[in-house]
């Protein structure tokens, strides 16, 4: 073999090694621990398989609740999550960095739902009468938000603190005029048959989701954080342009979790949603509002933080450029 001949081997050789590099071939199994709490997203990304396409194995750690997540990734004790109360995390440490949008909406998810027979036809109908929803939560601050646009109170209903679970339960029952709340529960009671919608928050509120990370796991690990955004993307085209297959396999994981509904149901949620990774001026915009709502509210004590410095989109970018 002459030298030309043996420079040609090397060069196909650097070459072939650099495809596969790009193409995710050269990529061992890295691990990765994921909050989930059964959100569309975070359900299809790992039913889908997208972590393993780019060479990832991620473990999903059930919550019940955000706060609990909120403890887990300023620990340490996940890597990854998505939708938890995020202005005040970030509000009080810099030890969690914003890697991308999840999900958004301005309001239309969080619904009113009333017996499939009633005769209520405007929120005017139901004065005086009873409606559940879990006190604090995003669904009844999008209501106060309605009320006051529309010139009522709270006080003008009897107002029941229930759980997403126990809202199901009382409409089904009759026990209550009214239900507030988001998916998959308005859903669930609209496809049962004993609900209808009512009315949504739309204009009143909004739903966003973020993917962020525990800022020493992305200092360590960029490439797998960078990785895990490609999986991520992936799966939220996905959710946007593929419905009835979505929902297919998010109805199989939440089977997993010993919660078994249809795929109908959840193909309602996600034609409410926007998927759009990207972190637009709006969001910030959006960060400093509720920043305002919650300080007033005397929930944030702490210092408004420059929300730019903790939404770190290098990542986002470079995991468009590495996706299959």
């Amino acid at each position: 073999m002459n030298r030309i001949q043996s420079k040609m081997i090397m060069l196909l050789v650097v070459c072939f090694a650099t495809l596969s590099l790009l193409g995710g071939m050269a990529w061992g199994v890295d691990k990765l621990k994921m909050g989930s709490r059964l959100e569309y997203y975070d359900v299809a990304y790992r039913q889908g398989g997208f972590d393993k396409k780019y060479g990832l194995n991620a473990e999903g750690i059930p919550f019940a609740t955000g706060v609990e997540v909120v403890t887990a990734i300023r620990s340490g004790g996940i890597d990854i999550a998505s939708h938890v109360p995020l202005t005040i995390l970030l509000s009080k440490t810099d030890k969690v960095l914003v890697l991308a949008s999840s999900a958004y909406n301005k309001g239309s998810l969080y619904r009113m739902v009333v017996g499939k027979n009633t005769p209520y036809k405007t929120i005017e109908d139901l004065k005086g009468k009873v409606i559940a929803t879990k006190f604090g939560s995003g669904s009844y601050n999008a209501f106060l938000s309605y009320l006051k646009a529309k010139g009522l109170s709270e006080k003008d209903f009897k107002m029941k603190n229930a759980t997403p679970a126990a809202i199901i339960g009382a409409m089904q029952a009759g026990s209550v005029d009214a239900g507030i709340w988001f998916e998959p529960t308005i859903s669930v009671i609209v496809y049962k048959g004993f609900g209808r919608v009512l009315l949504d928050f739309d204009g009143h509120a909004t739903f966003q989701g973020y993917w962020m990370v525990n800022r020493a796991f992305a200092e360590k690990h960029p490439d797998v954080v960078v990785r895990f955004l490609a999986g991520a993307l992936d799966a939220q085209q996905l959710l946007a342009t593929d419905v009835k297959k979505s929902a297919v396999l998010i109805s199989k994981g939440y089977k997993k979790r010993g919660r078994n509904m249809p795929p109908e149901v959840f193909e309602m949620g996600i034609k409410l949603m926007n998927f759009d990774p990207d972190i637009t001026p709006d969001k910030y915009e959006e960060m400093h509002r509720t920043y305002e709502f919650f300080k007033k509210k005397g929930r944030i004590k702490e210092q408004e933080p420059d929300w730019k410095s903790l939404f770190k989109t290098e990542y986002l970018e470079k995991a468009k450029k590495i996706r299959k």
